[in-house]
Order: C-alpha cells, then sequence, then structure tokens
C-alpha cells in the first residue's frame, strides 16, 4: 500500500536506513578492506562502501532426499502439488506450509493444517481464500495486509472512496505486542470494554446510536452481548463517518433497503455568493436605498452528457430509442421501392411536405433499401416513430405506424397518419 510504504520509508530513515527502490546491484567487490557495492538506479550507478553485505536469496522449501520419487508424489518448481485440502496425487499423503505452493508464512501453514486435519476427520472444511490471511513484513515496525490494497481494489473496477479524518495523523497500527499490552488478548476477540491501557475510540455515527450491540471480550473466544453506550462504558469522545453504505443497509426513513445505483452527472448548480460581484462592484440598491452586492450562482448543463444519459436509460438489443424531445428526427418515412411505384413515392413525398409545415423534425428514406435492412438501420437509429408506405397498403388507402418500442407495426389510413402522429406529439 502506498500510504503505508511512504510510513514505513519515514521510520527508515529515522532509524537512519536507506531505501533504495527500482534498483539492482551489478557488482560487489571485496578486494581491498571491506566491500564497495556498485548499485544502478535510474539516474545511474552509484557505489556505497560498507563493511557487510547481506543477501536476501528467498525462500526455498527442503523436499530433497525425503522419499518423495520413491512414493511418486508429483513435484513441480520446488514444491509439491496438492489440491485445495492439501491432498498430494497419492492417497493418505498430505501436504502443508512452505513444501506447498502459497505465501511461506507461519500462521498459513497453520491455517492449512485445521484444513487438511478436519478433512482426514471426514469432516467437510470449506477451502481456505488466502486473500483473506495477513500478508506480513518482517521489520520494525513491523507490517501486516489483508486482501487488496486501494490501488489493485480501484483497478480490479471496486469503487474506493479513502478520506482522513482530523485530529489522526501519524498515527500507525499497532503491532501484536502492544494489542496484547492495551487488551490483554490477541486480535480476533478485541473489544472497548475492560481494556488494560487506555485506547481512543473513534466510532462510526451508526455504532454512536446503537443499543445492544456486541463486542469483543478481550478474553479468547468469548463476545459481550447487551452492550449500551452509557452504562457499560463511556459515551464515545470521537464521533465520525467511518463506514460507506452499501447495498441492502437500511433506508435512513425507515423504509426498505438502499440500493445503489450508478449515475450520470448531466446539470449542476454552483453557488458563488458575492465573490465575483465584488471584483466588478456589481450591486443593487436595497429597500433602505443602500447598495449592496448581487449574490450570484452559475449552473452548467453538460451538452454531451445528455444523449448518453438518454441512450443509457433508452435502448434495447436492437439499438437506441430517442425520446421524441432529444431525437435526432422524430418521424421516419420508409416507403417501398418508390422507384417502382409512383403512388408510394407521392404519398411520401406528401406526407415529408406535411410534416415539415408542422414543424416536425422528418426524414425521408429515399436510398431503395431492402425493408428488412431499412428497418434496422432506422431501430439501431432510434428515431421514435415510423411510417411505412408499401404499393399494396397505399392502394388500399393504408399506411403502417409504428413506434420504436412497439413489438409491432399497427395499420392506420394515410389521411389519419399525420394527425396521430401530432396527437402523440402534442404538436
Amino acid at each position: 500500500d502506498e500510504d503505508i510504504s511512504k510510513q514505513l520509508e519515514k521510520s527508515f530513515k529515522k532509524a537512519g536506513v536507506n531505501i533504495m527502490t527500482n534498483a539492482s546491484v551489478e557488482s560487489v567487490d571485496t578486494s581491498g578492506k571491506g566491500c564497495v557495492v556498485t548499485v544502478k538506479t535510474a539516474k545511474g550507478e552509484e557505489k556505497i562502501e560498507c563493511d557487510v553485505v547481506l543477501s536476501a536469496a528467498g525462500i526455498v522449501a527442503n523436499i530433497e532426499n525425503i522419499g518423495l520419487e520413491e512414493v511418486g508424489i508429483v513435484v513441480d518448481k520446488g514444491r509439491i502439488l496438492v489440491n485445495e485440502y492439501y491432498q498430494t496425487n497419492i492417497p493418505g499423503y498430505y501436504a502443508i506450509g512452505d513444501v506447498v505452493p502459497g505465501p511461506a508464512l507461519a500462521h498459513v501453514a497453520s491455517a492449512e493444517g485445521i484444513i487438511c486435519v478436519e478433512k482426514i476427520a471426514g469432516h467437510h472444511p470449506e477451502p481456505l481464500n488466502y486473500g483473506n490471511i495477513p500478508g506480513c513484513t518482517y521489520c520494525s515496525p513491523e507490517i501486516a495486509s489483508v486482501g487488496m490494497t486501494e490501488k489493485a481494489a480501484k483497478e480490479a473496477g471496486y469503487e474506493i472512496k479513502v478520506g482522513k479524518l482530523p485530529g489522526l495523523a501519524g498515527f500507525r497500527f499497532a503491532s501484536i505486542p502492544e494489542i496484547e499490552t492495551h487488551f490483554g488478548c490477541k486480535p480476533g476477540y478485541l473489544g472497548p470494554i475492560g481494556m488494560l491501557a487506555s485506547v481512543r475510540m473513534v466510532v462510526d455515527r451508526e455504532v454512536a446510536v446503537m443499543a445492544d450491540w456486541i463486542c469483543g471480550a478481550n478474553v479468547e473466544d468469548f463476545h459481550i452481548t447487551g452492550v449500551n453506550w452509557g452504562r457499560d462504558l463511556p459515551e464515545p469522545e470521537t464521533v465520525a463517518d467511518l463506514r460507506n453504505v452499501v447495498a441492502g443497509d437500511p433506508a435512513p426513513g425507515g423504509q426498505g433497503v438502499l440500493a445503489i445505483e450508478r449515475g450520470i452527472e448531466i446539470g449542476h448548480i454552483f453557488y458563488l455568493g458575492t465573490k465575483y460581484s465584488q471584483a466588478m462592484y456589481a450591486t443593487f440598491l436595497d429597500v433602505n436605498g443602500k447598495p449592496q452586492f448581487m449574490e450570484m450562482g452559475c449552473y452548467g448543463i453538460g451538452i454531451t452528457r445528455l444523449p448518453a444519459a438518454a441512450i443509457e436509460q433508452n435502448h434495447d438489443e436492437r439499438g437506441i430509442i430517442w425520446p421524441d424531445a432529444l431525437a435526432p428526427f422524430t418521424v421516419v418515412l420508409c416507403p417501398i421501392s418508390p422507384d417502382r411505384f409512383a403512388d408510394v413515392k407521392t404519398a411520401a413525398d406528401s406526407l415529408y411536405a406535411e410534416f415539415t409545415a408542422l414543424g416536425v423534425d422528418v426524414i425521408l428514406d429515399d436510398r431503395g433499401e431492402r425493408p428488412g435492412a431499412m428497418f434496422a438501420d432506422w431501430e439501431l437509429i432510434g428515431v421514435p416513430h415510423r411510417i411505412t408506405l408499401g404499393d399494396r397498403g397505399i392502394k388500399e388507402g393504408l399506411v403502417e405506424y409504428q413506434h420504436r418500442r412497439d413489438t409491432a407495426a399497427t395499420s392506420i389510413a394515410l389521411g389519419e397518419v399525420v394527425a396521430l402522429v401530432r396527437e402523440r406529439l402534442k404538436v
């Protein structure tokens, strides 16, 4: 985590330890007194004189000469291959800890061992989620981490809100010995009642108003129920907004639960006060005839965001469904084979002229496309009202009308279709 790394770097520098990241050791010269180490960094090469060089080569599992080959247990890259319950490929043989793939940490091996023994005993344990196992950096102060870093969570698509609480600058995570000194217990059963040493409590707003709640008893495997502020422990000194709501939380009004949905900002309003009116000396006379600076505000409309929001809320598998007010064209006329049927072309031209005279945004598709391709194009574009004119229908005095949301077209008299559209458009 970047914040923890910065705090750790400050701690090291204070202790006189110089940290060089993104660097590589090119050579170590031990021919003279002490050592001269050549380090390559982004700024170039740097020589460091020292008495001793310590090299961390990592951990290699010691699985040589223990009979794995004779038994036939499969090994890959120096580790014994096991399933989620730590069974090897040979029945009756299990492996945990540093000799299997995974973090080489003692508490990880302990968790693996519990699952392994429960499986052998015939129980049905849940496989270990390594993402829930703390990782450790054995330095001073010690560093532990669980789950994703803030950066990794954001890259994975999670919405992360990070804030800094006033008055807590420079805090650090407590070590296990410090926790035991203050609480008398290891993490997992900690609580605010019966602490051995004073700890400043920062309480979330929701917790501050809870009654009969449960907390750790500062004794392993025990919790306390029915806890209340003011009776079992003092009222919280510091109350802050620490927890973000999540989907399913009770609604503030007590009716229903919260749902979290994505939104898009299409407009905003800003209060400017008298900042600019004072600079421009823009005043008005109040009821007493005295000049006062104007209270100002401004607003903005996201012209490009409006259509994006409209499309997001109005579409289907075939394309856009424009609202009438935003559609690039409100009506599309689709004559079928107008080059072959003069009556179809004449009727289409007449409807086009009539809609234009009414101020309706109308477009006439005179490309001569096949009906299927033509309809697919206009469904994709999303023009809300479509009128189809065909030779057979025109001879019967009929056209087909279909709104973009309709599943099928409706036959309507040629002389009534304009009135129908006008009624729907309120023009």
